[in-house]
């Protein structure tokens, strides 16, 4: 008789750890699909994932970034939890004195944007409870970000499986996740206007053209308003009203001069170039200004 209950005590205490570590190999069944990183989910038996999420308010992206000298920040929610089964959280009971190593990095940006992340590693605890830490993303663009076109700076989140003894076992998988910040740049109105003197001879009476390049340096379509703002009376200066540009485009317009017949000496003329998008004239730049200086004689 004693040695049949010792047998099939053995056998109760076999059965029972044989039963704990069953349920501890089977994945928690009510695990979310879109929470499983598929590349490493064979790495771990115990049906433990961590989860990253990352989010951010609207409202820092909704503004757009003026190049050149425009910084913008934004702020990133950074949340780190464990996702388990009821079964997994005895496995996660042997791992509450570890931490999970966060690391944020930019993978993906246009050339003509600058960004970069405040920390690049976040230390959270080990837990089935969201725990959350803010970050900062700044984003600067230059004068070659298209004026109000839609931009993606790419954002990858990771986390390392937690191992246990001895680094043999993977007691939770490791995560990426992979998001997209949408951002857009700010008209820049920004011209250049070379006239090809600004002093020239004319007679009384005769007409007399001035070449006059302009040039769109700016990030957006532009029309550039001509305006002759100050010139003698009695004169006839003509000049085309408007020249639309695209982006690194340039135009000649010409200064058409005519003294009065009976004017000898000298007068000068001022003329503002003003850009302002070609798509929405609200957005202006600031004007130019360039003097002509004509000397009449006969």
């Amino acid at each position: 008789m004693k040695i049949r209950d010792g047998i099939i005590k053995k056998g109760i205490v076999f059965g029972t750890s044989f039963l704990f570590i069953c349920v501890a190999i089977i994945p928690a069944t009510g695990l979310p699909k879109t929470a499983i990183n598929v590349d490493t989910e064979k790495n771990s038996i115990f049906g433990l994932q961590s989860y990253i999420a990352v989010s951010w308010n609207a409202n820092d992206t909704s503004e757009p970034i003026i190049p050149n000298g425009g910084l913008r920040y934004i702020a990133l929610n950074v949340t780190y939890l464990i996702m388990s089964g009821i079964f997994g959280r005895f496995i996660l009971f042997f791992c509450r004195d570890q931490w999970a190593l966060v690391e944020l990095e930019i993978v993906d940006q246009p050339t003509w944007c600058t960004a970069a992340i405040g920390i690049d590693k976040l230390v959270f605890s080990i837990s089935d409870v969201p725990s959350t830490q803010t970050n900062y993303l700044t984003v600067a663009v230059n004068e070659n970000a298209p004026a109000f076109e839609p931009f993606a700076v790419k954002i990858k989140a990771k986390v390392e499986p937690v191992r246990g003894p001895f680094g043999l076992l993977s007691l939770i998988k490791d995560f990426e996740v992979i998001d997209e910040i949408i951002l857009a740049a700010a008209y820049l109105p920004l011209i250049d206007v070379t006239p090809e003197s600004t002093l020239i001879n004319a007679t009384p009476g005769n007409t007399t053209e001035l070449p006059i390049v302009i040039e769109n340096l700016g990030n957006g379509k532009t029309t550039v308003h001509n305006n002759i703002i100050d010139y003698p009376q009695e004169w006839i200066i003509i000049i085309p009203p408007h020249v639309v540009l695209e982006v690194n485009e340039s135009n000649e317009v010409n200064l058409s001069i005519t003294p009065p017949e009976n004017f000898t000496g000298i007068e000068a003329i001022k003329i503002a170039f003003t850009p302002k998008y070609f798509y929405n004239p609200i957005f202006e730049g600031t004007t130019l200004y360039v003097y002509i200086v004509v000397r009449c004689r006969s």
